[in-house]
């Protein structure tokens, strides 16, 4: 059995210890490094979905102010159709340089750009008729609805390049979560064997103790520091998860009602919320219209509409400024609020704007005061809803259009039939 002196003891401690303190420093070092680089993949992922998403709603906006432009015949409409066909070859060309790496989704950017150029030569061709030949040739032309298979194909390629980034995305989060389990036990290993070492150390020397202590305290920094990184990191997941959870129920052609109503269960279910409701704004009356409620046993307690001056819910319209109130949600004439609650809850309340002009408010309710990421998610998420009200207006608008054109054709067709029946 070797047997060691008092100074080759204690240089063995010591080097042992620096060895520990040392790989404790690489795996911290190597793990941060993972983390950024998962970060940049799910940055990545989250931008090809965003791009791809993009070209999508920008042939809708085209296609929503030429049928616009067509049913009624003004040239306001085609101010946002210009504006929106005008970018699509831009954002086709964003999204082939983001996936140019990945053969697959090169391949779904290909088919995803063809049929988005196809649908948008075809939105060309129906305004130059309307231009050239008269709206009632390309009312007839537009109500075969010939783009409509190049607007489904569009949403198939879509759907595919999106499925495949999430499926990307979990993998991302796994793997950076499995990362910051594995350093986080590594330093805390490492940690615990410095400091038997260490008092071992001390029976010899108490100069190498002091040493190895100090070698401890910067290894803890450098786990905080870690924890620190490890949690902007989750609050970031959950950030851009709740984000693509709510984006994905604001797809589709919903009424305002409907979206209003998606919006705000998917809000108050991702957070916790104990209750909510939605304020549509009425540009004609300038009122604040109850469009949807959230988790309400008496629906009928809640305030079906309110002036824009009528308590903390038009106040918040009228400054333009989120808000979080604290009291009884019951008594009305304490808080001025829509919501009925017999504890102390916190009420987070948001405007929501499309260019700077009042879509509704949305009115959230805890049972204690909403986390800073809680708030920085429905405020993150309010621009979306903003479009997404502004898109569904846009919607019905153009739906009533078409109803009365329809309606106009019916009668002229009667009347043409009369005509004929009295020659």
């Amino acid at each position: 059995m070797l047997k060691f002196s008092f100074r080759q003891q204690v240089l063995t401690g010591f080097i042992v210890s620096l060895l520990l303190v040392f790989s404790a420093f690489y795996f911290s070092y190597t793990s941060i490094n993972r983390l950024l680089e998962t970060e940049q993949l799910i940055d990545y992922s989250d931008s090809v979905i965003k791009a791809a998403n993009g070209v999508q709603a920008l042939l809708l906006d085209s296609e929503t102010g030429q049928r616009g432009f067509i049913a009624s015949g003004e040239k306001k409409f085609l101010e946002p159709y210009n504006k929106s066909i005008s970018l699509i070859p831009s954002s086709i060309s964003r999204l082939k340089t983001l996936v140019a790496n990945d053969s697959s989704q090169v391949r779904n950017a290909d088919s995803l750009a063809v049929f988005a150029n196809l649908k948008s030569n075809e939105l060309k061709l129906i305004v130059a008729i309307a231009q050239s030949k008269g709206f009632d040739t390309a009312r007839k032309v537009l109500a075969t609805n010939p783009g409509k298979y190049y607007m489904d194909q569009v949403r198939v390629w879509k759907d595919r390049i999106t499925e495949k980034e999430n499926k990307f995305l979990e993998v991302s989060k796994a793997a950076s979560a499995s990362a910051g389990t594995r350093t986080v036990a590594t330093i805390l290993i490492t940690g615990l064997l410095v400091v038997c070492i260490v008092m071992m150390l001390s029976f010899y020397i108490r100069k190498s103790f002091e040493s190895l202590r100090r070698s401890e305290e910067v290894a803890k920094t450098a786990n905080k520091e870690l924890e620190k990184v490890l949690d902007e990191n989750r609050a970031k997941n959950w950030l851009l998860t709740g984000t693509d959870l709510l984006n994905e129920k604001m797809q589709g052609q919903q009424t305002e009602k409907e979206l209003a109503e998606n919006v705000l269960a998917e809000i108050c279910g991702y957070t916790n919320a104990l209750t909510g409701t939605f304020y549509l704004y009425q540009e004609t009356s300038q009122m604040l219209s109850l469009c949807a409620s959230y988790a309400f046993h008496d629906v009928d307690s809640v305030k079906k509409s309110l002036k824009l001056t009528e308590g903390w819910i038009g106040q918040v319209a009228i400054n333009k400024k989120a808000a979080l109130i604290k009291g009884k949600l019951n008594d009305k004439l304490e808080l001025g609020s829509s919501l009925v609650q017999q504890n102390l809850v916190e009420t987070f309340i948001v405007p929501l704007f499309f260019e700077k002009a009042l879509k509704a408010v949305i009115e959230v309710a805890f049972d204690s005061e909403p986390g800073k990421n809680i708030r920085d998610y429905i405020l993150e998420a309010a621009d979306d809803i903003g479009i997404a009200i502004n898109t569904a207006q846009a919607r019905t608008i153009m739906h009533d259009l078409l109803s009365q054109v329809q309606q106009q054709a019916e009668e002229l067709e009667a009347q043409q039939e009369e005509m004929r029946v009295a020659n």
